[in-house]
C-alpha cells in the first residue's frame, strides 16, 4: 500500500555515517491457492534494496603494508546480494516476525528492524487466532501463511539501516557516497536517497562531512582525481546469499 521513510540519525564514535529506517505497509487479501507454488502464485512483491557505492580513500596503513590511493565503484540489488544482512533479514523472515508480534514473543536478534500484523480490518489478531501456540520456526511462520490465506491481513515490515564508515587508524582520508533506490517490484512507490561522507585525519571529527537526504538529486559526482582505479573489496563485492532461514517464503 505504502512505503514510509524514516529521518535519518547521525552515528559517531566507532562508526561515522547515520542510521534511518524504510516501512512498508502490505496489505494482503483472502487467496484460497495462496502459497502454493504449483499454482505459480506470487508472494508479496519482492523487494528491492539497490545501493550504488563509490569509494575515494588515500593511504595510510593496513596490518604495517602502506596502502595506495584507490578508487571503486559497486551496484548491486542488496537483498539478493546479501539478503541475510542485518538490515534486510526481517522481510525473509516476515512471517516468523509477525507470529512473535502475535504471540508477543520477543526477537533476539541484534537489528532494529521489526514486523507488525494486523487483521485486515486494522484489529488486533489472537494467537488462538493463528492456530495457537506454535513450537519451532516452520511452524509458526506456517500458521501466519496459514491464516492470511483465509482472512487476509496487514502488515508493517520496518527494515533499520545504518549506512556508516569504522573510524579505524588504516586509512588518512575516505570519501564515500551511497545512493540508495528502495521499493518493491511492479510498484512505482519508491525511496531514494543519497548519504555523503568525508572523513579526513588531518581535520578534527567535529569538521568531517556528513550528508545525508531523501532525494534523487545527487548533488556530488565523486571522481578518481589522481586515484588508482581498484575492484571493490571482496568483502562489499563477493554475494554473501546466506543458506534459507528454515521459516521464509520468498
Amino acid at each position: 500500500d505504502n512505503i514510509h521513510a524514516f529521518p535519518p540519525q547521525p552515528l559517531n564514535g566507532a562508526s561515522f555515517g547515520n542510521s534511518f529506517g524504510v516501512s512498508f505497509y502490505l496489505r494482503y487479501t483472502p487467496e484460497t491457492t495462496l502459497f502454493r507454488r504449483k499454482d505459480n502464485f506470487e508472494d508479496t512483491p519482492k523487494l528491492e534494496w539497490l545501493e550504488t557505492i563509490t569509494m575515494k580513500e588515500s593511504g595510510g596503513e593496513l596490518n604495517g603494508i602502506p596502502r595506495t590511493p584507490q578508487f571503486w565503484k559497486f551496484h548491486a540489488d542488496m537483498y539478493r546480494h546479501n539478503p541475510s544482512s542485518g538490515t534486510l533479514i526481517a522481510w525473509r523472515k516476515r512471517y516468523l516476525l509477525a507470529y512473535k508480534h502475535v504471540a508477543n514473543e520477543p526477537d533476539t536478534s541484534p537489528s532494529k528492524s521489526f514486523v507488525q500484523m494486523m487483521a485486515a480490518g486494522s484489529g488486533m489478531i489472537t494467537l488462538d487466532e493463528l492456530g495457537g501456540l506454535q513450537q519451532d520456526d516452520v511452524s509458526k511462520a506456517e500458521a501466519v501463511r496459514n491464516y492470511i490465506s483465509k482472512n487476509g491481513c496487514q502488515m508493517i515490515i520496518h527494515l533499520h539501516d545504518v549506512p556508516a564508515i569504522f573510524t579505524s587508524n588504516d586509512f588518512r582520508s575516505k570519501e564515500r557516497l551511497l545512493e540508495f533506490d528502495i521499493g518493491v517490484q511492479g510498484q512505482q512507490a519508491r525511496i531514494k536517497a543519497y548519504q555523503y561522507l568525508n572523513i579526513n585525519r588531518g581535520l578534527p571529527a567535529g569538521q568531517w562531512a556528513r550528508e545525508f537526504e531523501f532525494s534523487s538529486n545527487v548533488p556530488h559526482n565523486l571522481q578518481p582525481g589522481g586515484h588508482g582505479m581498484a575492484p571493490p573489496p571482496v568483502l562489499v563485492s563477493n554475494p554473501r546469499n546466506a543458506l534459507p532461514f528454515s521459516g521464509e517464503y520468498d
